[in-house]
């Protein structure tokens, strides 16, 4: 752990960290304070449905992802990462300027738009943060520069999420919002000022943006990296479907399936992004530093393992049936309801235990000239993959699947996932065949 904290102190890795951090932050705070304002009928929304407009607000923040990601990729090929940051947060505290004007206007579509902006900024970060830290972290260092990149995400957006959420109703939220936002994004962007050179592995790059060409070639150099590459390009894909799929229903599972209050569904929010983060943390002790994922598939076993016995609690668990909601001591105080509670922070700590490595065996093991490509290949994934999970849990409950049934569902998967990386020997290795 000391080695991990010492990352921390050095200007080669705590900037980009605090980059990475504030910006989680600030989207999670602004799409809560827009999805809390919608869905409690605090703004006008025309007669529009609230669940309708939340889902096409998720759905406006990743689509950048996949359009962008590629060129994004090629970008970072060319130019100083450093740099490209740099104008990324430039970008941000603009984007945050309108922000303000949108939580004051009360109009969804300027809303919306300032939420495509915003997805659009972060797609084209991804690339950056992930194909910086091999230059800028040795070898050995990669999973713990991963692992603290990944924790510190999963706390923004669970401090963002709470936060917004808080402030969103309150008599003078929007105005409590919009300093915060602006401020993040002017710590983000002091921050990035201090991230070291990163020099372009491919200067004379040529670049002509065509979605369906940039698809096709950051694809096709995933394709052609060393072994190990492309697996983990999906493994870290399938951790998004998973976690998008649990994450996205706590808050239906906690109020419907289980009658308990929002303080609850806090606790339970924050049992998963304190579970990953210490997952994450824990993966530089058991590899001892090297980018291997001889881990991986014993803890997609355990993702699936907790995930089934959520489903087992979940049935277990005495609603109220009077219609009133549990609160928080009276949920700690049945066995189930804390049987649910350490299910879900061991079933993220397998979550961490699985994407570090994976992360960082795509970063350690892509040949450096297309590096940051190939991981925009693995950010278009991501996004992909976290789109699915909502169309396959919108088929799932229509079929009148309850949650429980669907988290069970994607636990089984998870399980079958599992058999199969047992097979795969390039995980095992500890760098490229």
């Amino acid at each position: 752990m000391d080695s991990q904290i010492s990352l921390l102190r050095t200007t080669r890795f705590l900037p980009l960290f605090l980059v990475q951090f504030f910006g989680a932050f600030n989207d999670n705070l602004l799409k809560t304070v827009l999805v809390v304002l919608i869905a409690y009928g605090l703004w006008d929304i025309g007669g529009w449905d609230p669940a309708v407009l939340v889902a096409v607000a998720a759905g406006l923040f990743i689509l950048p992802f996949i359009l962008l990601c590629p060129f994004a990729g090629n970008l970072s090929d060319k130019y100083d990462k450093a740099v490209m940051i740099r104008w990324v947060k430039r970008a941000e505290i603009v984007i945050a300027l309108l922000a303000v004007g949108a939580l004051y206007s009360d109009n969804l579509y300027y809303a919306f738009f300032v939420l495509l902006l915003l997805g659009a900024q972060s797609a084209f970060f991804s690339p950056c943060k992930f194909a910086i830290l091999p230059q800028h972290l040795k070898r050995d260092e990669l999973v713990s520069g991963n692992a603290w990149v990944s924790s510190g995400t999963y706390m923004a957006i669970l401090a963002g999420t709470i936060i917004g959420a808080l402030i969103a109703p309150l008599e003078h939220g929007k105005m409590i919002a919009s300093v915060i936002i602006v401020f993040i994004a002017l710590v983000g962007y002091w921050a990035a000022v201090y991230i070291p050179k990163a020099e372009p592995p491919e200067p004379d790059l040529h670049i002509r943006y065509n979605v369906l060409v940039k698809i096709y070639e950051v694809f096709r150099h995933a394709l052609n990296q060393p072994s190990g590459v492309i697996v983990g390009i999906v493994g870290v894909s399938f951790f998004y479907f998973v976690a998008a799929t649990f994450h996205a229903q706590f808050p239906n599972f906690t109020k419907q399936t289980l009658g308990a209050d929002n303080i609850v569904l806090t606790v339970f929010m924050i049992a998963f992004s304190v579970g990953v983060a210490v997952g994450g943390l824990l993966n530089h002790k058991l590899l001892d530093g090297k980018a291997s994922g001889v881990w991986v598939p014993v803890a997609c076993v355990f993702m699936g393992a907790f995930g089934v016995d959520i489903y087992f609690a979940a049935l277990a668990y005495p609603k109220p049936v009077d219609g009133s909601l549990h609160d928080i001591v009276t949920f700690v105080s049945n066995f189930h309801g804390v049987r649910l509670l350490v299910d879900t922070f061991l079933q993220a700590v397998a979550c961490g235990f699985f994407v570090i490595p994976l992360r960082a065996i795509v970063q350690d093991r892509s040949q450096e000239n297309v590096r940051s490509r190939v991981i925009s290949s693995s950010n278009m994934m991501d996004a992909v993959f976290i789109l699915l999970s909502s169309v396959f849990s919108t088929v799932v409950l229509a079929m009148g699947m309850t949650i429980e049934e669907l988290y069970l569902s994607v636990s089984v998967i998870t399980i079958f996932v599992a058999l199969a990386l047992f097979k795969i020997p390039s995980l095992r290795a500890t760098k490229a065949a």
